[in-house]
């Protein structure tokens, strides 16, 4: 799965949108002869890297927690599978007996 992909899948698709049209702006200010906008405008480039990056890092390392906890989990399923499901049988009881009260 591409890092694109698993953006969009977890909401990063909304964002790299974000950063897309915030790119394209940029584009339309850079023929302004105005020094102030320059700066602006290598300023707001600078931070849009930043913010990218930090975006695509958080994503990484969400997808990275979740596999691994998906392993963990498969893992201690086929290793107890009779402890796993009374783990899941008890769970449903209480939450059972939680909405019979309400």
């Amino acid at each position: 799965m591409s890092t694109n992909s698993r953006e969009a899948t977890l909401g990063g698709g909304t964002m790299n949108g974000f950063f897309d049209d915030v790119e394209e702006l940029l584009g339309h200010i850079t023929h302004l002869p105005d020094a102030e906008i320059a700066e602006l405008r290598e300023k707001v480039e600078t931070s849009l890297g930043a913010a990218r990056s930090a975006m695509e890092t958080s994503v990484q390392s969400v997808v990275d927690t979740t596999t691994r906890a998906a392993k963990a989990t498969d893992e201690l399923v086929q290793n107890n599978p009779w402890k796993a499901l009374g783990i899941a049988a008890v769970t449903c009881l209480a939450l059972g007996a939680l909405l019979r009260k309400n």
